[in-house]
């Protein structure tokens, strides 16, 4: 039995992809009793010399990774225990690691499929919490998911602009005419908390008054916009996009300490 661990999500995928059955006695397996073989035993990784010469008598190149999916097959229980460590026969070998091959590109469907619906599941029970915490009401969620899945359709040429920033994890991305606003993970958490409009965090960006903010110790440059109602968003200039760090609402009596900040013209107008 294999001693690599392997994902529950890849187990599933191999047992499909091998259409449920067992690759050497061709038996139908069911999922509980499924085991995963290495082809090439994965006991060679514990000794450089067989290893070498396993993979010369394959006529494989020396890289060939004996953990990888190329590698992988499913059996069932006395198949795998028959076979252990052995050396098959070169011509068995080489038509395994062929089926193998030609059965790499469903197992990768399968896995981002798999992963999708993941991402979906995790957003959707992430939905629910929000609702049930007050974050927002099921009127606004409602509204906001119209949005999202008319702007693609009605915008086809600013799909391509819809990707993450490297320099930060980002929750979502949107843009306006021709200026990307991406929000962090901790900017969307602080509208949540909030209870903050996205559309009163955007139209803060273009009609707040604009201050600089001190430097940070993450960031060369870092700006925030306040509005009269004492909304904040604080935000970066990262390769031509606007970049929300957090927003929050100031109280209107301390809106004065800020005037030590420097007023600017917003950098935004530079970008749009």
């Amino acid at each position: 039995m294999s001693k690599q661990s392997i994902p529950p999500t890849v187990r599933a995928g191999i047992h499909k992809v091998f259409n449920e059955k067992c690759f050497y006695c061709n038996e139908p397996i069911n999922y509980s009793e499924l085991e995963i073989d290495h082809v090439i035993p994965e006991s060679l990784l514990s000794d450089d010399k067989k290893k070498e010469k396993a993979l010369r008598k394959y006529a494989l190149e020396s890289d060939f990774e004996i953990l990888s999916y190329k590698n992988l097959v499913a059996s069932c229980g006395d198949c795998n225990n028959k076979k252990r460590d052995l050396l098959l026969h070169t011509g068995f070998v080489a038509i395994a690691l062929a089926v193998i091959e030609s059965k790499l590109p469903k197992l990768k469907e399968y896995l981002t499929s798999k992963k999708k619906d993941k991402t979906l599941a995790s957003l959707l029970k992430s939905m629910a919490t929000s609702l049930e915490n007050g974050a927002f009401t099921q009127e606004e969620l409602i509204a906001s998911l119209s949005n999202i899945f008319e702007f693609p359709n009605s915008h086809p040429s600013l799909v391509n602009s819809l990707k993450p920033v490297e320099e930060s994890p980002v929750e979502f991305q949107e843009r306006d005419d021709e200026l990307d606003i991406v929000w962090i993970q901790h900017a969307v958490d602080k509208r949540g908390m909030n209870k903050i409009p996205s559309e009163d965090v955007l139209n803060a960006l273009y009609s707040g008054i604009t201050f600089r903010a001190d430097r940070h110790h993450c960031a060369k440059e870092r700006y925030f916009v306040e509005t009269e109602s004492g909304l904040r968003v604080v935000f970066e200039i990262r390769k031509n996009k606007v970049v929300i760090v957090t927003c929050y609402y100031v109280h209107k009596d301390y809106l004065a300490k800020y005037q030590k900040y420097e007023k600017i013209k917003s950098p935004i107008n530079k970008l749009s």
